[in-house]
């Protein structure tokens, strides 16, 4: 999603609507680039100026989600792409592709 709006609530409402991403529409065009690049592939990508705040609010409703899914959604709010969280966690890329639809699901997103 590409937006003028960064408010928490409708972040978290976009994601839950099926949105794969969000960037505000004013962001860098580097930032943009990758967004679009990362949603091509099938991955999901938060604006980091956002990513926080949002990782907050998401939080407070992630009861049920794994240490190691709680690990993946806080690299994605902090604007990392899968494969960099995959490196950090040393896991695959498919296997956080996996435990992201994992914590979609348990927070009713997908």
């Amino acid at each position: 999603m590409l937006t003028a709006h960064v408010d928490e609530a409708r972040v978290v409402a976009a994601l839950r609507a099926g949105a794969i991403g969000y960037v505000r529409k004013d962001a860098e065009p580097e930032l943009l680039l990758t967004a679009v690049r990362a949603a091509a592939r099938g991955q999901s990508m938060l604006d980091p100026s956002i990513a926080g705040s949002v990782l907050q609010e998401v939080v407070g409703e992630s009861e049920g989600l794994t240490e190691r899914e709680l690990m993946v959604l806080r690299g994605l709010a902090h604007g990392r792409s899968n494969k960099k969280i995959a490196a950090e966690l040393s896991i695959g890329e498919e296997t956080v592709k996996t435990h992201m639809g994992n914590i979609l699901s348990k927070m009713h997103m997908a």
